[in-house]
């Protein structure tokens, strides 16, 4: 596997590299400290699986790399760390398009093989059922409401095609 780790606290970084090296086979792991150094090695191309990103770093968010990743539709699982574990940080990591968010609590480095594991399952997953073309059945008796949802659907989600 294939991991890129965007951290810039250092311990932090050796914990999880450590748990990382010893539970994750053939594992190839690459370690960025800030924003910048993540965009750098995140180019069209980069061959990760997963990028574990540190929410907050010293130039900006892990949510820069979040979306980053997500515009330029680059086939990695990411997962978003932070020191602040509370709901709403959650929920905006994964409304961005986060494919696990994990609070820095006691021992959570033990975990994060396993999350990265699930993270890169989840992803791959969710990008075969993305991939294939979904066929709807859609019954309207107007049809400039059946032109409407054709044309919102063509543009925002094109692997759907109405019946």
């Amino acid at each position: 596997m294939k991991i890129l780790l965007v951290e810039d606290n250092v311990l932090d970084l050796e914990l999880a590299r450590r748990a990382l090296e010893r539970e994750v086979p053939q594992l190839a792991l690459t370690i960025v400290s800030s924003v910048a150094q993540a965009l750098a090695v995140l180019q069209p191309g980069a061959d990760f699986d997963v990028v574990l990103t540190d929410l907050r770093l010293p130039d900006g968010s892990g949510l820069d790399v979040l979306n980053s990743i997500r515009r330029a539709g680059l086939p990695h699982a990411v997962v978003v760390l932070t020191g602040q574990g509370d709901e709403e940080t959650a929920v905006g990591a994964v409304k961005a398009g986060a494919d696990d968010y994990v609070a820095k609590r006691s021992g959570y480095y033990s975990r994060l093989p396993h999350i990265a594991q699930t993270a890169l399952a989840r992803f791959r997953q969710e990008t075969r059922r993305k991939s294939g073309l979904l066929r709807v059945l859609y019954a309207e008796h107007n049809a400039v409401d059946v032109e409407l949802a054709r044309r919102h659907l063509e543009q925002h989600a094109p692997h759907i095609k109405l019946q």
